[in-house]
């Protein structure tokens, strides 16, 4: 599905670059809608803004080189389990494989940012100052690649990111404390998620975030230089 969104995505459009950023950010750092979407035509006070996203080297210094980048971190600064607004941090490692890469969507969305010319307390998820990405938006990019990908588009919703992100998890092999803890569950919430899940839900997990390098796949797109559109964009 992520593969299938990225190859539909305009990249001279601002709005193309911030639907293919938050559904790849969403995933891999399973959010929840209201921390990066307005829903309702409103947005919460904890949206992430520019200045929450951080893409690292390896001596954890700031860079806007994929090929140098080793990390992305993202500071949460509030939550539906966080009310307070106390501020967490979650690092995701570079996957290196783009579009379906935690890093190369950070560095599309802050290079979006850099050229509307948002500010660091601006919504990152905006297709211009003022204008940020809707969870109805968002939804209806799922499901339109949801069944490109022959997966029933009525159980696709924003939430998706979020349950598709754990379920990867957990068919990775990463312990339920581990993925509670990435997801900020603040119960055994998750384990809805994680536990007894049936072959389509796996299946959909593997949708969404396998990549395959094979020159004949559907994803790949070759550009001047023989490299695949995201590569030559990384």
């Amino acid at each position: 599905m992520l593969k299938h969104i990225f190859r539909a995505t305009d990249l001279s459009s601002a709005q193309h670059r911030v639907i293919c950023g938050a559904a790849v950010l969403g995933f891999f750092f399973c959010l929840r809608g209201a921390e990066y979407l307005s829903v309702s035509s409103k947005r919460h006070r904890y949206c992430f803004q520019v200045s929450d996203v951080l893409v690292k080297d390896a001596n954890g210094n700031s860079t806007s080189q994929y090929a140098s980048a080793s990390a992305v971190s993202i500071t949460l600064r509030g939550s539906k389990t966080d009310q307070n607004g106390r501020t967490t941090t979650r690092t995701i490692g570079k996957s290196g494989h783009p579009p379906v890469c935690s890093v190369f969507a950070a560095l599309l969305l802050l290079r979006n940012a850099i050229a509307i010319n948002m500010s660091g307390d601006e919504p990152i998820y905006s297709s211009s100052p003022g204008r940020v990405l809707s969870a109805e938006s968002m939804s209806k990019v799922l499901r339109s690649a949801a069944k490109a990908c022959d997966v029933n588009p009525s159980n696709i919703s924003t939430h998706t990111q979020r349950v598709g992100g754990a379920t990867a998890l957990h068919a990775a092999g990463v312990d339920a404390d581990t993925i509670r803890m990435h997801g900020r569950w603040s119960s055994d919430a998750c384990q809805i998620y994680i536990r007894h899940r049936d072959a389509a839900s796996l299946q959909l997990a593997r949708r969404m975030s396998s990549f395959n390098s094979n020159s004949n796949s559907n994803f790949a797109q070759t550009d001047p230089n023989g490299g695949t559109r995201a590569h030559a964009l990384a």
